[in-house]
């Protein structure tokens, strides 16, 4: 299942929204975290909501890491769907001076996935149906090492948009965990008053 999804900035505001759209070209899921419109204690947590406002899901962020025996922080968050559990998506990162690259840890309904910075230089990212066994011992995993791709995380040129591929017709919601992926790994540039990045 492939989505086309796109960085939106609210004007004069240091928000993140995201918009994805289906291969139709179908507005289907809006991300929001601290947009004007959500409520003010809603900085822990994104929203998930359909073009019409009807809320979906929502994504914790506990802004609190831990470190991994391969000392990979490491951040934990849950989306949650119907006030249950749906997935747990698991973050880990290292400081720029490590030079080693992000992963995630996808735990969704009775699926496991990883996805793999491919070239830290962009933003190019796989995902595998497999979590390997030494992912939180050793310094740096091998590409070869992997099985193949079931899926992808790539940002366009113009670095606001984005396409990303998952396995389709498995999960209730894979829009959801799409637009969790990209809001968890994407880093948009700072934008302060009354600018647009480039």
């Amino acid at each position: 299942m492939e989505f086309q999804i796109k960085r939106v900035f609210v004007e004069d505001e240091p928000t993140r929204c995201y918009h994805l759209y289906n291969q139709q070209e179908k507005l289907i899921l809006v991300a929001d975290h601290d947009t004007p419109w959500l409520p003010d204690n809603s900085h822990h947590q994104v929203r998930f909501a359909r073009a019409d406002g009807e809320l979906v899901a929502s994504l914790d962020l506990p802004w609190q890491a831990d470190e991994a025996n391969n000392g990979m922080m490491f951040t934990r968050h849950a989306i949650i769907l119907n006030h249950a559990v749906y997935a747990i998506i698991t973050v880990y990162w290292a400081s720029d001076e490590m030079g080693r690259r992000p992963y995630l840890i996808i735990e969704v309904e009775d699926h496991r996935w990883f996805a793999m910075c491919r070239r830290p230089e962009l933003f190019d990212f796989a995902i595998y149906d497999e979590v390997p066994a030494n992912l939180t011992i050793v310094d740096e995993l091998l590409e070869e090492e992997l099985p193949p791709a079931v899926g992808f995380l790539r940002a366009a040129a113009d670095g606001r948009q984005f396409d990303l591929s998952l396995p389709g017709n498995i999960l209730q919601k894979t829009a959801v965990i799409a637009l969790s992926i990209l809001f968890l790994l994407d880093r948009p540039p700072q934008k302060t008053a009354g600018e647009n990045p480039s």
